[in-house]
């Protein structure tokens, strides 16, 4: 039996070994409701577009089960590391993409849904719209004002700072399950 665990405990997940090749995952989280998406923290890296051209290349480049090394992938096909990151964070939203905690390294998976609509899914990307500029600050700092669900909420970022927002949230997770949707929707529209 092997156990893995996340920095934060925010989720486990216990290997049963079986014999034979075969094992048992079971994958746990924080909470009955949460799922395992990366917890958001993958949400910076989907905010910018990725051509549609580029899952579709993957999708045919790579086999089922295949494991590859994102950042060999990066160099051998002469990609900047910030793209193959999009790339990777794109592929795993869709279930395309997974990672084996004993051999510590991505594989690729074909699942039976359509890939691209997947994306559009996600609530905290579909979420951010409206967005107005406050102000601008020392060292690139900025406040926005963002259109919640029910009230506007206040969002700081730049400097040396991670950003923050008053919506309820941020107050709760404090980063910890990646932005929230205001955060994501002033990164959107401001860069």
């Amino acid at each position: 039996m092997r156990v893995y665990a996340t920095p934060d405990g925010q989720a486990s997940v216990v290997v049963l070994e079986l014999g034979g090749g075969q094992e048992f995952l079971l994958a746990l989280s924080a909470e009955v409701k949460r799922g395992f998406s990366g917890e958001g923290n993958q949400l910076d890296a989907l905010a910018e577009d990725l051509l549609t051209e580029w899952l579709t290349g993957a999708n045919n480049l790579f086999h089922s089960n295949e494991a590859f090394n994102p950042t060999l992938f990066g160099l051998t096909h002469d990609l900047e590391l910030a793209t193959v990151a999009r790339l990777c964070a794109s592929l795993a939203a869709m279930g395309l993409q997974g990672f084996n905690l004993r051999d510590n390294q991505y594989f690729y998976r074909r699942l039976p849904f359509k890939t691209l609509r997947i994306l559009q899914l996600n609530p905290r990307l579909k979420n951010a719209d409206d967005v107005q500029l406050v102000a601008v600050g020392p060292g690139g700092r900025t406040e926005a004002r963002v259109c919640g669900t029910e009230a506007w909420h206040t969002v700081q970022r730049g400097g040396t700072e991670p950003p923050r927002c008053t919506c309820q949230w941020f107050s709760t997770n404090q980063g910890q399950r990646g932005v929230c949707k205001h955060i994501l929707a002033a990164q959107l529209r401001f860069g």
